[in-house]
């Protein structure tokens, strides 16, 4: 309503909205922009923070492939693992220790950022393996310390949600939640412990004989 005539609908008193401002238009050409040059100096910088020692842990996309087409069940065999370079940024403050019956276990979630930018949204894809992968097939994020340790234990991680792309800090991100079958250097830690009753029940069901306890 105008505050002259109450029955005519009030006007826009801007002349030019946002979307009608030729001044105002998307990036045409993103891969020519500034930013997206910055992105191989911020790689190459990134790299010195690990050739100097400041990225004590390594990042891997791993997939696996469960013989018996069951995720949990049988061997497992390792389809790829890809590292994820230059090491970026993980942040484990957000795991914990749980004690619970059989013993203590890490839970929680951390954050892990820069990424490198110069990964495509089609690279991430894969390695964050947002693609529903096949039957039997299991997708993580492997995170173990370097081997200024010596013996270390290979952490295991999910997506947590899906990773963003942090253009203002040239960077990928990603939260990730903690898995409970850690793999140790000496040893693999089952996924999970099954009863007799639930292998027994697994090879009448499918007539495969169960590997890996």
């Amino acid at each position: 309503m105008s505050i002259d005539d109450p029955s005519l609908p009030r006007s826009n008193p801007r002349p030019v909205t946002p979307n009608t401002d030729p001044q105002l238009h998307p990036l045409t050409e993103p891969s020519l922009s500034l930013a997206n040059e910055l992105g191989l100096v911020v790689d190459d910088l990134r790299q010195l923070y690990t050739d100097f020692g400041l990225r004590p842990y390594r990042v891997f996309s791993v997939v696996v492939r469960w013989a018996s087409g069951t995720v949990g069940y049988g061997e497992v065999q390792e389809c790829t693992r890809t590292e994820i370079l230059p090491t970026p940024n993980v942040v484990m403050r957000g795991v914990n220790n749980q004690a619970t019956d059989v013993g203590i276990h890490e839970v929680g979630s951390i954050r892990i950022d820069e990424i490198s930018p110069n990964y495509t949204e089609a690279d991430i894809d894969e390695l964050f393996a947002m693609q529903p992968l096949p039957k039997g097939y299991e997708a993580f994020w492997e995170v173990h310390v370097d081997r200024r340790d010596g013996r270390t234990v290979r952490r295991r991680f999910v997506p947590a949600d899906a990773p963003f792309r942090d253009a203002e800090n040239f960077q990928w991100s990603g939260r990730f939640t903690k898995q409970d079958d850690d793999v140790h250097t000496t040893a693999r830690v089952p996924r999970e412990i099954h009863s007799p009753e639930e292998v027994d029940a697994y090879r009448e069901s499918t007539g495969e004989e169960v590997f890996g306890w």
